[in-house]
């Protein structure tokens, strides 16, 4: 945010030094900060597969327990066939983010059958909004 506002600031003053040094600021602030987020984020989700994996089946939508889970980026989830219609997936993806695994298995939403009454909140809610990245 800082950097964004230091750079539209020198769109309108290129001259402006404290802009210049704020936005220096921001590059450098964010340099050391991405770095931290990646790190926390992927501790956070192996923390998760491991003492919740039913959440990370019901917001991934993977149906199926199998090897190799292919990264769901978009889709419709649709629970009477147990497959993510009109999906864009990324092959052993999922595995691979999850588990640090291309061929790692996953839990899918068949094995808590008898935990799980329906998907379609958690994962209609991660679906329609898209991934970030």
């Amino acid at each position: 945010m800082v950097a964004g506002l230091s750079a539209w600031r020198l769109l309108a003053a290129p001259q402006d030094a404290g802009a210049h040094a704020t936005l220096r600021f921001g590059a450098r602030l964010a340099a050391v900060l991405v770095p931290l987020q990646i790190i926390a984020g992927d501790m956070h989700g192996l923390n998760t597969l491991e003492h919740q994996p039913a959440k990370v089946a019901a917001l991934e939508a993977i149906w199926h327990t199998e090897r190799g889970v292919a990264l769901t980026l978009v889709g419709i989830p649709n629970e009477e066939t147990g497959r993510t219609d009109y999906a864009l997936m990324l092959p052993k993806a999922g595995s691979l983010i999850l588990a640090h695994d291309a061929n790692a298995e996953i839990k899918g939403l068949d094995a808590f059958k008898d935990r799980i009454r329906t998907l379609a909140p958690v994962s209609r809610a991660r679906r329609y909004r898209m991934r970030p990245c």
